[in-house]
């Protein structure tokens, strides 16, 4: 790893899929790289997460805001799919600073992150009852989220999820507030009453 670490390589794939005109076909080679190389790079540093250099350059301010992008692609094709869920899998394995965590926030990771959570919760037909009427209202989309496409996977997302949100209530709050969740899950339904409110076998309320 300390010859590729040396050299520009990383910096070099990393500016180009920060790039807004990289072309889609290469964000699957370039995120498969980073994602092998985040999975070897804690096997060569006995002191991980201490040693952070690979999440410095991630993450850095030049560089994290293409994770937003690639995390807001449509998921309209198992390549997209794919790279969503690699951009998710590196941010879940390398993020573990308060700094990285504040900069993929602010970069609009969790507002991406939660656009395709409620993908999954339209795949699986979960939206709320009464949600189409909430459209349009202030914190809200015009319309719902497109599903999940068949290749798409949620636990890379809420990996990602939890790693950025841990120990931050203003993150977390950030996250359940974004407009994709707040649309298919409206905070207040009318017709909703307490009487709908059921339990399970094991007691938790559904």
């Amino acid at each position: 790893m300390s010859p590729i670490l040396a050299s520009d390589v990383l910096s070099s794939m990393l500016s180009i899929l920060a790039s807004s005109n990289c072309p889609q076909w290469l964000n699957l080679p370039i995120l498969k790289t980073l994602d092998a190389i985040a999975d070897r790079y804690p096997l060569q540093n006995p002191n991980w997460p201490q040693d952070n250099q690979l999440a410095e350059l991630v993450f850095s301010k030049e560089h994290v805001g293409s994770f937003s992008r690639v995390l807001n692609l449509p998921p309209t094709s198992q390549d997209s799919a794919a790279c969503i869920n690699l951009a998710a899998g590196i941010i879940s394995k390398l993020c573990t600073e308060e700094a990285h965590k504040v900069a993929l926030a602010e970069s609009g990771a969790l507002d991406a992150l939660a656009a395709n959570v409620a993908s999954f919760v339209v795949a699986q037909g979960f939206v709320l009852p009464g949600a189409e009427r909430r459209f349009g209202e202030a914190g809200t989309l015009p319309g719902l989220p497109p599903p999940a496409p068949p290749g798409a996977k949620l636990a890379p997302i809420l990996r990602a999820v939890s790693v950025i949100v841990e120990h931050s209530k203003s993150r977390a709050e950030l996250f359940l507030s974004s407009p994709p969740l707040v649309t298919v899950f409206p905070s207040q339904i009318p017709e909703f009453s307490p009487a709908d409110i059921k339990k399970n076998p094991w007691g938790m309320p559904y």
